[in-house]
């Protein structure tokens, strides 16, 4: 509504002022308990136990982190669900964990959460060097099950005691992947309402005029309320590398903070700022304490060495049918382990002609560079394989081809 009113003509804004306007609050837990128990009674429906009628609260509570919040037709809803799966039990009007749609023996609840967590185990499983991330998956869990237990959660703000996250590492570790994959697993252990993820880079975020990038970071966090906002390059929005903070750089983190410390998010919406290790230390050294203490959690993406760019290919390799020749895998790893070598000194100098080593991005890289060699050799010799195979030969040119895509540091 108010965005409608901002946007239309100046005359029907001086007639109807946001300013002036009646600002109806949505129903609280005690007024969303009372009405759930006299909207069931009515009905002629009975709580099986107090879990249960908790249960539903619960669900309402969630419910109102998203916008349109229904309140009275949220419950009225909710019981009309509950009243059908009643009567379909054909039970005395009782209403069990069931008919929420909850399952005591599932994982997470409920048979949509346990699926949920099964999707993300499958994900989990196509990701590589993702123990770091299992590991913090079983860390919080536990941490989230002791709070749970000591009655420290807030239903209302259920992320407020896993705060927002920093996620550091060099090209090509997976930070977006895993953003994703997070958002999911949040949301499967009821830390988010959702998992949606709104992704921009903090450049794209700064306007070209002071006020157009307060409204690129509402129109962000707008779009992933109770869900995660992904935010790549995040150094941009500080003094990293001795740069000064432009005002557009400034006046995004100055909003993001706000959006954060706001009712809408706070406790709802997880922050995800990403970006080199050393950059984004030194934007955050730099940054205003309201902003650094928002973000409680940290995850650092390690690099690929040459054995994982072996691993990695061995598998690519295995999904498509081909043989990574035993020849060519001790090539592959001589001459990876040099290269990268090599792109990370000059990283480190802050040699920036030459690109770094990009981990996932240079392993595709190589795949690519092996597969064009293999199709070149068999269409210039006419030969049939016994079965496809990436030769020591094919490793020899493709590290050559992929040292030479890139100019001397």
């Amino acid at each position: 509504m108010l965005k409608m009113l901002r946007e239309a003509n100046p005359g029907l804004q001086r007639r109807f002022s946001p300013e002036s306007a009646f600002h109806f609050a949505d129903f609280s837990d005690g007024q969303l308990e009372e009405l759930l128990h006299r909207t069931a009674a009515a009905a002629g429906l009975k709580w099986s136990s107090r879990k249960v009628r908790k249960a539903a609260l619960g669900l309402l509570i969630r419910e109102r982190i998203q916008p349109n919040f229904g309140n009275a037709g949220s419950v009225n809803s909710l019981l009309g669900r509950v009243k059908s799966a009643v009567a379909a039990r054909g039970d005395a009007r009782e209403i069990i964990l069931a008919d929420l749609g909850l399952d005591e023996n599932a994982a997470g609840g409920s048979a949509k959460t346990e699926a949920l967590l099964a999707e993300v185990e499958a994900e989990m499983s196509e990701l590589f060097k993702a123990e770091h991330l299992r590991a913090h998956f079983n860390d919080l869990a536990a941490r989230l099950t002791t709070l749970e237990k000591d009655g420290e959660l807030d239903a209302s703000r259920p992320a407020d005691k896993v705060g927002s996250y920093v996620f550091v590492g060099n090209p090509g570790t997976g930070k977006t992947t895993v953003a994703k994959v997070l958002a999911k697993w949040l949301r499967a252990k009821g830390v988010l309402v959702s998992d949606v993820v709104g992704e921009e880079s903090a450049l794209n975020l700064q306007g070209e005029y002071l006020g157009q990038t307060k409204e690129k970071v509402n129109k962000l966090m707008a779009s992933a309320i109770g869900g995660l906002v992904f935010i790549d390059e995040a150094y941009n929005l500080g003094g990293s590398g001795g740069r000064r903070v432009s005002l557009y750089a400034q006046e995004a983190v100055d909003q993001l903070t706000y959006c954060m410390t706001e009712d809408t998010h706070k406790g709802r919406t997880i922050v995800v700022l990403a970006g080199y290790e050393r950059e984004m230390n030194e934007m955050l050294a730099n940054a205003n304490p309201g902003f650094r203490s928002r973000f409680k959690q940290r995850i650092v993406m390690p690099d690929w060495d040459a054995a994982d760019v072996v691993e990695y290919l061995r598998r690519r390799c295995t999904k498509k049918g081909i043989v990574l020749a035993d020849a060519a895998q001790r090539v592959l790893l001589g001459g990876i382990d040099d290269v990268r070598e090599r792109l990370l000194i000059a990283a480190d100098c802050h040699v920036r002609k030459r690109p770094g080593w990009a981990n996932a991005r240079d392993a595709e890289r190589l795949y690519d560079e092996l597969e064009g060699l293999r199709a070149v050799r068999r269409a210039s010799a006419g030969d049939e394989e016994e079965r496809p195979t990436f030769t020591e030969q094919d490793a020899i040119s493709a590290l050559l081809a992929f040292d030479k895509l890139r100019p001397p540091a």
